[in-house]
Order: structure tokens, then C-alpha cells, then sequence
């Protein structure tokens, strides 16, 4: 087969992105397909027509990628539509039919399915017809057409772990520092703040409330429920997503908008804490563990980087069998047992739809995990991946070095 696929990576990297990527290249070279290409910083690489051969990558470099955290290839955040245009579109097109792109896979949430369609749609209108599979990422587990999305299960085990570190600190210095609260990332989707619930397994066990975007703030109710839990266990530990409103639908910290479009979150931990030390009289931290928790390969959970890579596989051989404006999709066959099979969906179930966490994953009070979200959650964060460390005793991490 003389076909040449070109894989991108878009959006923010996750623990497991690179599981993809190598599984998408092994995939490939087991299919048969000529070349494997890589799109250096996503949409831009095919821009500017900055390729990597993924095919001539030694192996032993490949073996080491899957523990590399962020993404090998690089990623952007570009709106072909905002920031680009038709004479955008116009130039993706050209790399592809110069580099005899037959087959186009990108790595990436809800909005990067969404440009895969249109650069789909845009090619064909030049006269290049390139097929295209999605392999769904993001750590906000907020894709349909998927149960959870690679990436999600690693976050999730380190934002938990976090949650208990936090909380045996705050528990040894709870005479000093009462309160404590972590900022976790997840945009306006509690499916990371939810995730830190895990490690509440006992009354005395951090974190003590979860404050998920999906139920607004009432700073009274919200009081009463430190205050009780100070009075009970003599300390308290809020989790709380970045995109976290009031109850008149105002993000409790001030947001902006990127150029891409994009609106950056960030500020609630500073609200939560003033709220605390300030209203309530508690000495307060805050953590934020920021683009550590989607980066922390160190972590990661080994089942989410099994089915990061079965993922990348699944979208290589489709396109090999001639799919084409699919989407690789998790479909959850049980729980305990854990099963899960790989299945194709049209790009349009996904591209641009954000879900929402359940409120049936909250308990009564919307301020804890319920044990349906336990058994939803704890299959995705079981076992670790071994990382190989330099000489230096840190974690291993190489980069791509076949530019063509």
C-alpha cells in the first residue's frame, strides 16, 4: 500500500496523548501504509508545511515518546475559521496534496473535530480528497459520541491523589491552616473537580465538598457547609472547577477570551479563599496544580494509556479499511467487571458539543461524588505506567528528531 498518513495533535496535551501518536504509527506500519507523517504544532504545521516522518522515528524513540509528557509533536490553538479563513484552508490543502496526504488523523477534543471536518470538507472542495479519522483527547471528558476520552482517567488519578496529599497537609496543620482549597481545570464541567471525590472515602477523608460548574455558588449554603465541616473534623477541603458561577450565572472569577477564541479560566481558588479567611474567619491556602495535572505522565493511569493507544490504533486502521468523517469511540460494555469495545462515529456527534457531568454523578447535596460516578470512575484510573528515568533519577523525555 503506497498510502501516507499525516497525524495532528491539537488542543492541550493530555498524560497520554503520545500513547495515541505511537499507537497510530505502529498501527499504520502493521496495515502496510507507506509513510506516516506528523503535523508539527497541529493546524500551524500544516500551514507552514513543517512535517515530521514519524515513519523513520527509531523505535527505541517511539518506545520512549509514550512516557514523554506534552505533545511530541506540538500543538496550537488556532481557529482556522476566526483567525484564518478560506486562504487558510486554501494552504492546508495545498501541504496535503503536496506531501500526497491520502489519510489524515487528528489527536484532540470537540473543537479539533470540528476542524477536521472542515479541513475535510475544504480539500475536497480544492479536488483533494483526503480521508479523515478522529482519535478523541481531553482531559475534560466533555465529548460525546464516547463514554470518556483518553487523557481523562490520568487527570482524574492525579487530581484524587492531589485531593489526599492535600488533605493529610491540611489535617497536620489544621490547629494553623484550617482550610484548604484546589482550583482544578475542566472549563465550565465539573468533570475533573468531581474526579478529587475519589480519594473521599471516609467522613475525615479530603475533599471535604466538591464545587463543580455545573450547580452554581450560594455563598450561604456554602458557608454553613465549611462551617459544619470544621465543627466536624476540625478541618475543611474545597475542590472547586475553574469555571465555577453564581447564582445569577456569573463566573465567580473574571474571565477572558484568547485569540483563538478560546475563553481562559482561572481565579476561583483566590474567590474561595478571600470567601473563606475573609467572611468565615478561617486561615486558608490554595492550591493550584495548573497544567501539571494534564501533564503528569509520571501518573498516569495505566489503563488510560492502554486505551490511549488502542484509540490511535483504532483510528489507523480505520482509515486503512477506507473510512473516512469518523470519530474513534469508547463504548463501556461494564463496570465491575470493567469492559469496554472501540466503535466508529460520524465526526458530527462530536465535532463542537460540549457534555455536561450528570447530576445523577453528584450526591443530594450537589457537594460530593455519588457511588454511581464512583463505579463510572474508578476502572479509569487503576494501575500505573513504569517511566524510565536518566541517569539523573528524573523521569526519561525525548523529542522527535526526522523532520522532513
Amino acid at each position: 500500500m503506497s498510502e501516507t498518513l499525516l497525524v495532528a495533535q491539537l488542543g492541550a496535551p493530555t498524560a497520554v496523548i503520545n500513547q495515541t501518536l505511537v499507537g497510530v504509527v505502529e498501527e499504520a506500519r502493521q496495515a502496510g501504509v507507506g509513510r506516516v507523517l506528523g503535523s508539527r504544532n497541529g493546524v500551524l504545521g500544516l500551514l507552514h508545511d513543517e512535517i515530521f516522518d514519524l515513519s523513520a522515528e527509531p523505535a527505541e524513540v517511539l518506545a520512549a515518546v509514550r512516557t514523554t509528557p506534552g505533545a511530541v509533536l506540538g500543538s496550537c490553538r488556532y481557529n482556522l475559521r476566526r483567525q484564518g479563513g478560506a486562504e487558510d484552508f486554501a494552504r492546508i490543502a495545498e501541504t496535503l496534496a503536496r506531501r500526497r496526504v491520502t489519510g489524515l488523523i487528528f489527536i484532540g477534543g470537540n473543537g479539533t473535530m470540528a476542524a477536521l471536518r472542515e479541513v475535510a470538507r475544504v480539500s475536497k472542495a480544492h479536488g483533494r480528497e483526503v480521508r479523515v479519522v478522529g482519535a478523541p483527547k481531553t482531559i475534560d471528558n466533555d465529548m460525546f459520541g464516547t463514554d470518556h476520552t483518553p487523557g481523562y482517567g490520568s487527570v482524574a488519578k492525579y487530581v484524587a491523589t492531589t485531593a489526599q496529599e492535600a488533605g493529610r497537609d491540611t489535617e497536620s496543620l489544621a490547629t494553623f491552616d484550617t482550610c484548604t482549597v484546589i482550583e482544578t481545570m475542566g472549563r465550565d464541567s465539573g468533570w475533573i473537580a468531581a474526579a478529587a471525590g475519589l480519594a473521599h472515602v471516609c467522613e475525615d477523608d479530603a475533599p471535604h465538598i466538591v464545587l463543580a460548574p455545573e450547580l452554581p455558588v450560594t455563598w450561604k449554603r456554602l458557608g454553613e457547609q465549611v462551617h459544619r465541616t470544621v465543627k466536624r473534623v476540625g478541618r475543611c477541603v474545597v475542590v472547586a472547577g475553574e469555571g465555577l458561577r453564581d447564582a445569577d450565572g456569573n463566573f465567580l472569577a473574571p474571565q477572558t477570551v484568547d485569540p483563538s477564541g478560546q475563553m481562559q479560566f482561572g481565579g476561583v481558588a483566590e474567590v474561595l479563599r478571600d470567601f473563606i479567611q475573609g467572611d468565615l474567619g478561617y486561615k486558608c491556602r490554595y492550591n493550584k496544580p495548573g497544567t501539571a495535572q494534564r501533564n503528569a505522565a509520571h501518573l498516569a493511569s495505566a489503563c488510560d494509556a492502554c486505551e490511549a493507544d488502542a484509540v490511535g490504533r483504532e483510528a489507523a486502521r480505520a482509515l486503512a479499511a477506507g473510512e473516512t468523517m469518523k470519530m474513534v469511540s469508547i463504548r463501556r460494555r461494564g463496570d465491575r467487571p470493567y469492559a469496554v469495545e472501540f466503535d466508529l462515529v460520524d465526526l458530527d456527534e462530536a465535532a463542537g458539543r460540549q457534555r455536561v457531568l450528570p447530576r445523577e454523578f453528584l450526591d443530594e447535596e450537589g457537594t460530593a461524588i455519588s457511588d454511581a460516578f464512583r463505579r463510572y470512575l474508578e476502572p479509569l484510573v487503576q494501575g500505573r505506567v513504569e517511566v524510565a528515568e536518566t541517569s539523573g533519577g528524573l523521569p526519561q523525555c525525548v523529542r522527535l528528531t526526522q523532520r522532513v
